[in-house]
């Protein structure tokens, strides 16, 4: 955020090296806050960034509080001057050369609204943008950052690597491994907030591997064999239950094809729209794309043309496998849903999978409910 600023090449290589100095003190961001000129700094760069983006601008309005119109007061009576105050929480040394460093800059013309924004009102938009990492160190360094931290603001959007995935379902399968606690009391790195994120983004690990040399069976529980498993079966007890956009990469295909149907209905039962397909390059990954969008469904054509275009033709695999049979309205959902998949006689598969098949009467048996459902939500949502 601080580099988007217009400051001099010596001030933000200044602000940087302060910041990139002070990161390692979890509760630096809460106390900066509390120094008069960096707030409002920070106020003039979050106007600078709504004036630059109708979004942010947006984002910034919907989470400032309505402010009532003033009323007016009768001037307070002269106090008796007191002594100096403690000096403050933030190192004096490290706010003045943050003030020299990178003074307030005129921010552009906006709306009126967001001309006297409270930073309280911001301050989890403001701890949006520190990295995961830094946000976990924030959230258990005081009293009044654990406070800033238990609001879903300051961790939308949730984005977790393949390492943080790791330390979240590993230590859930330490402390809940037959899944009985509710989302709001998963242990740490989780946050009771986070069934109240809308956006979520998670790159799964790689599976763990059982050990050559033998282990008792209490250290095994906090293995995590099958990650797409372990996170359908977090996300289906609630965990994330708020989020109108779930992305998850690095899915394993031979894992999600042989539950797809399973958790279609089962975890992802509450997304209107579903996209599974190849991840990048790797035909060996799925990622996947959810969101509570409603959407035209597909007709029987528009099956048989997609079964059509994706029957594989290459080194003359069209000899061995059938061509595909009659594409029922269902089969059409499933196959804009999955990808990668295709119809070969009465059966799907990947052309890169050739070994696992899906046979059309089990995707007929639980797509037929899936359509009926969002055939339902698509018809109420429609104006009358």
């Amino acid at each position: 955020m601080f580099g988007q600023m217009p400051c001099s090449p010596v001030g933000q290589r200044s602000v940087a090296h302060l910041i990139d100095a002070q990161l390692g003190d979890a509760s630096f961001l809460a106390r900066l806050v509390q120094h008069g000129p960096t707030k409002s700094y920070l106020a003039e760069a979050l106007k600078h960034l709504a004036s630059q983006d109708a979004d942010f601008a947006r984002l910034v309005l919907a989470h400032a509080p309505s402010r009532a119109k003033p009323r007016a007061k009768t001037p307070p009576a002269p106090r008796k001057r007191r002594a100096p105050a403690k000096p403050t929480l933030a190192p004096r040394a490290l706010l003045a050369d943050f003030e020299d460093a990178c003074p307030a800059p005129k921010a552009a013309r906006v709306e009126a609204d967001l001309a006297e924004l409270p930073l309280a009102s911001l301050s989890p938009q403001v701890a949006s943008y520190l990295p995961l990492p830094a946000k976990l160190r924030l959230s258990n360094a005081s009293r009044g950052s654990q406070r800033l931290m238990s609001l879903a603001g300051a961790w939308e959007p949730l984005v977790l690597d393949s390492n943080a995935t790791r330390q979240l379902l590993t230590r859930l399968r330490q402390a809940d491994p037959h899944g009985v606690l509710a989302p709001q009391h998963y242990p740490p790195p989780a946050r009771p907030c986070w069934t109240e994120l809308k956006d979520v983004t998670v790159e799964l690990m790689e599976p763990d591997r059982l050990p050559r040399e033998f282990s008792r069976a209490s250290s095994m529980v906090s293995l995590v064999m099958d990650p797409i498993e372990e996170l359908c079966r977090r996300l289906a007890a609630g965990c994330f239950a708020g989020a109108r956009c779930l992305n998850i990469s690095n899915i394993e295909v031979s894992r999600m094809d042989a539950r797809f149907l399973e958790l279609r209905l089962g975890a992802f039962k509450d997304f209107p729209r579903l996209i599974l397909e190849q991840d990048g390059l790797d035909v060996s990954r799925y990622r996947l794309h959810a969101c509570h969008r409603v959407h035209a469904l597909p007709s029987k054509a528009e099956g048989e043309a997609l079964a059509a275009q994706r029957f594989p033709r290459q080194q003359g695999m069209e000899y061995l496998l059938s061509p595909p049979e009659m594409v029922t309205e269902s089969e059409a959902l499933f196959l804009q849903e999955h990808r990668a998949m295709t119809k070969t006689g009465r059966s799907f598969r990947n052309p890169q999978h050739l070994w696992y098949v899906i046979p059309d009467q089990d995707v007929r048996q639980q797509y037929d409910v899936l359509r009926q459902k969002l055939a339902t939500q698509a018809s109420a949502a429609l104006p009358s």
